[in-house]
């Protein structure tokens, strides 16, 4: 059991819009809410949480101010009232076992949760010197160790209080300073992991050297940080609270308790892929395995919010039917958002603390009627080709439908290549000419073949090579009357409409560069 801050720094009002706020300047974010919280040992996911509340609010909880089991009955203090509060939530089963820190640790509490409960217990003890006689046992350590080196040593006092057996222990883990247990489970034999002490030499070098420590002085230091553990990944590593700035404290609240539920996760997934070894893994090596960190799975799991198809559900516009929602896919369900290798769609800041932005590319179509295209943050789910994300102002379709509409053309269709580069002969902006006479070269259109084929079959080119010549007027009603056949099947007709779509589109791009090469030459005249 610990302790777990929601940070909240209020500059309007006392406490920001909050009942209560809490300071604790040991945090390294102090000020906020703060929850007194178990987790499983062997897992590391929370199972309880009790947040910190007023002082009239924290006296009518369960068990504070109640009779204790105690030799002289006294009432049953904060820290052991929150203790036994906190393993009825957990649910922890006639047997089970529970440790925390110096805040919840003291011989009352070892007592009364084997009298209530009849859980095994071990704490810290500092402040919390209630039937514990502290300093007898401080001054039987010095006394027995007056050349000063007494790392490693310990002493056990036992004695029976209100029926529970208990033992304290007194385990110097530096030559200067001693840690004092209290537990009414386990034994001091000398545990076969010795304690690591670094400290640095006279050259400079961080080096260590191994202590002993007895078997209960290990198995609670190796479960100690398990909470710490689960504050630092959620505020240090995954850090939802500064990603997602908010005045609403509320808002804050609620982002604390998706930080911890995606931690918990994290922890449960990997328990499950080291089969049950994660605890060994973490104490035993510093080079975690990849799943073992927690930002490599929160990159997969948020990866899927970048699908333009999830929205938010509102019971105002409710989501239709599964079977009618796969055939009424709007044209951002079928684009997604441009990314990176690592599919990542925001670039990484030049600075500290500077703005992210996205990745954005040249609209390909596009590139067909202007110089210098619209950017865009989309492309095409299949082939990546950059795409507008709606239908633009200047042409009566979208670029998606055109991109369709050329699936068998090798530049505008859909399919795997490297670059996006347009060639010339694609390029419409460019043909669109003045003559000498001051009339404009209507653009041609590239031909689009509904069978699947670029360029028009029946196209053959002249002696010279330079110009193309037509099909004869039999061979163009053949083709127009299999453009009708395929039309009254289902694909091609829409494919054959988006064409003449596009052949009006261009026309009226010329009929406006008439118009301006008619302006010109009134200004000449």
């Amino acid at each position: 059991m610990d302790e777990s801050m929601s940070a909240w720094r209020p500059k309007t009002s006392q406490y920001g819009g909050l009942p209560n706020l809490t300071y604790e300047p040991r945090k390294p974010k102090p000020l906020g809410t703060m929850f007194k919280n178990g987790v499983e040992a062997t897992t590391g996911i929370m199972v309880t949480q009790d947040v910190v509340q007023g002082l009239s609010e924290q006296r009518d909880k369960q068990y504070d101010g109640d009779v204790s089991s105690l030799p002289l009955h006294e009432p049953i203090m904060a820290h052991v009232a929150e203790t036994l509060r906190q393993c009825e939530s957990a649910n922890l089963v006639n047997g089970g076992w529970v440790g925390g820190d110096a805040w919840f640790g003291s011989i009352p509490c070892v007592v009364e949760l084997m009298k209530k409960l009849g859980v095994y217990s071990t704490f810290i003890i500092k402040q919390n010197v209630q039937y514990c006689p502290l300093q007898v046992i401080q001054r039987i350590m010095q006394t027995r160790n007056k050349q000063g080196r007494r790392a490693g040593r310990h002493v056990v006092m036992k004695a029976t209080v209100s029926g529970v057996d208990l033992f304290l222990l007194a385990y110097a883990w530096s030559n200067k300073r001693a840690a004092y247990i209290v537990s009414s489970c386990g034994t001091t034999v000398q545990h076969e992991i010795p304690y690591r002490s670094k400290f640095t030499d006279e050259y400079g070098n961080v080096t260590f050297k191994e202590i002993p420590r007895p078997s209960i002085a290990h198995f609670y230091f190796e479960l100690c940080p398990l909470i710490d553990n689960h504050n630092k990944d959620r505020q240090g590593v995954l850090a939802l609270e500064d990603c997602w700035p908010t005045k609403n404290p509320w808002f804050r609240l609620m982002t604390t308790m998706i930080g911890m539920s995606v931690v918990d996760m994290h922890r449960w997934d990997r328990n499950q892929r080291s089969g049950g070894e994660a605890f060994e893994w973490l104490n035993t090596n510093d080079e975690r395995p990849d799943f073992l960190k927690v930002r490599s799975m929160t990159n997969l799991i948020a990866r899927g919010l970048h699908a333009p198809h999830m929205r938010y559900y509102t019971k105002t516009k409710p989501q239709p039917p599964i079977r009618l929602r796969a055939g009424q896919r709007s044209l951002q369900q079928k684009l997604s958002r441009i990314t990176n290798a690592e599919g990542e769609t925001k670039r990484p800041p030049k600075r500290p603390g500077g703005k992210t932005r996205e990745y954005q590319q040249t609209c390909y179509i596009c590139r067909q009627y202007h110089k210098c295209g619209p950017i865009t943050q989309w492309w095409c789910n299949k082939c990546n080709m950059p795409l507008c994300s709606m239908q633009t102002l200047r042409r009566e379709i979208s670029c998606y439908d055109e991109h369709c509409a050329n699936q068998g053309d090798p530049v505008l269709g859909c399919c795997i290549r490297e670059r996006f580069i347009m060639p010339p002969e694609y390029r419409l902006y460019s043909e669109t000419t003045i003559n000498n006479d001051n009339t404009p070269t209507p653009p041609t259109l590239p031909t689009i073949n509904l069978f699947g084929d670029v360029g028009s079959p029946d196209a053959v080119n002249n002696d010279n090579g330079d110009n193309h010549s037509i099909a004869s007027s039999a061979q163009q009603e053949e083709s127009v009357s299999a453009a009708a056949a395929a039309m009254e099947q289902s694909p091609e007709a829409r494919m054959e409409s988006i064409r003449s779509e596009i052949g009006r589109s261009i026309e009226t791009r010329a009929s406006k560069a008439s118009s301006v090469a008619t302006r010109r030459s009134k200004r000449k005249r």
